[in-house]
């Protein structure tokens, strides 16, 4: 299922970009039951969707809800050597289900290794609704 060409698919990664983060999050959950929930695609969506939760849990200001959601990201990702959740690997050690997607996944480790450095001390609750918590963002493969 390429999604690169989906309209929906490609403003929900804007708004993860964006700093939204919750609404990618409901974007993709969309996403994840049209692909079947189980599938390696759907699969790799769920990851997308932890790692939006865990830049929601860095806005809220909840360093364990950053860490449980992160974790599991990388698990679903691929690229740390975890068990393998959706099927194969690319060369970066992330799922196939990536470039199928249309995500370049050096952006992607960028994000993930953004979330894992996240310490409490370098981030402050804001009184903006929207604030941009990551600096990487995800970017179309190609």
């Amino acid at each position: 299922a390429l999604l690169t060409a989906d309209p929906g698919w490609l403003h929900a990664v804007d708004l993860f970009n964006e700093g939204f983060s919750w609404e990618a999050h409901e974007a993709w959950e969309q996403f994840w039951h049209a692909l079947g929930r189980t599938t390696p695609e759907a699969r790799f969506v769920q990851g997308l969707i932890h790692l939006a939760a865990a830049a929601v849990k860095i806005r809220e200001g909840k360093p364990a809800g950053v860490t449980k959601h992160t974790q599991r990201a990388r698990e679903l990702l691929g690229g740390s050597g975890a068990a393998s959740v959706g099927g194969a690997r690319d060369d970066r050690g992330f799922d196939v289900a990536a470039t199928t997607l249309g995500l370049d996944t050096a952006s992607l480790g960028a994000v993930i290794a953004e979330l894992e450095a996240y310490r409490t001390e370098c981030w402050h609750t804001s009184r903006f609704s929207v604030v941009k918590v990551l600096t990487a963002g995800l970017r179309a493969a190609g």
